[in-house]
């Protein structure tokens, strides 16, 4: 194995500086033990990635308080070891989205009072939902495919302390809203609310700086719908 110089990785997560230490040992192989081109290395370097792959949404400050929103982690991790290693990134991530993330002493987040978006499911759910965030709690608007391992990841999430909003995602491959809801107090989740992108994203921007960022994740689906509601949004606000 060779060693090479630092490579600035524009890329999300631990787990890409691993992909491309991997990608180098293969490299490698191929070429018969020979070094790395340099010239590869620096390519590498120069990657931005998909979209929705630990990607930061913020506000521009430059729109003043009616374009304000938390800071938003967009990531399309759809099963439990993308998760995990999504939830290790935003642990390292400190003060700037959760402090003590998992520990319960998470801080940033202040009690609200009633009032968090209407829940569009059927009677019968267990009460927490639809109520306020858990003061200290991190904060994630999570939707996945009903044939993805979501009690799995929900426990995961719950095991972090998230309070959850409940993305209803309108693809016949997707989880029931209410389905989802249900899974998510089995397992341990503090639902707050239920609902589509586009209402977890007026409540997202309800939060304002109650929160010091967003997670947003549980497959490709919820952040295709995600981004654009953004992205429609930054629209209407431009001045």
């Amino acid at each position: 194995a060779h060693t090479y110089a630092p490579v600035a990785l524009d890329l999300g997560g631990a787990h890409q500086a691993e992909n491309m230490a991997v990608a180098v040992r293969i490299v490698e192989y191929i070429m018969r033990g020979q070094a790395a081109p340099i010239e590869a290395l620096s390519s590498v370097g120069r990657l931005a990635g998909l979209r929705a792959r630990q990607e930061w949404i913020v506000a521009d400050p430059t729109r003043g308080a009616s374009a304000a929103h938390p800071p938003m982690l967009v990531d399309v991790a759809h099963n439990p070891n993308g998760l995990a290693a999504l939830l290790r990134s935003v642990t390292g991530l400190g003060e700037v989205f959760a402090p003590g993330l998992g520990t319960g002493s998470v801080h940033g987040v202040e009690e609200r009072a009633s009032g968090m978006p209407g829940v569009d499911v059927p009677n019968g759910l267990r009460g927490d939902v639809g109520s306020s965030v858990r003061p200290g709690s991190p904060v994630v608007v999570f939707g996945c495919m009903a044939d993805k391992a979501a009690a799995t990841m929900l426990r995961m999430v719950a095991a972090a302390g998230f309070s959850a909003f409940m993305v209803d995602l309108p693809s016949s491959r997707a989880m029931p809203v209410a389905e989802l809801v249900q899974c998510a107090q089995t397992e341990g989740v503090h639902v707050v609310g239920a609902g589509p992108a586009t209402q977890a994203y007026a409540w997202v921007r309800q939060l304002g700086e109650d929160v010091s960022a967003v997670l947003v994740t549980g497959g490709h689906e919820v952040c295709a719908r995600w981004i654009p509601v953004n992205e429609s949004y930054k629209e209407s606000t431009r001045v």
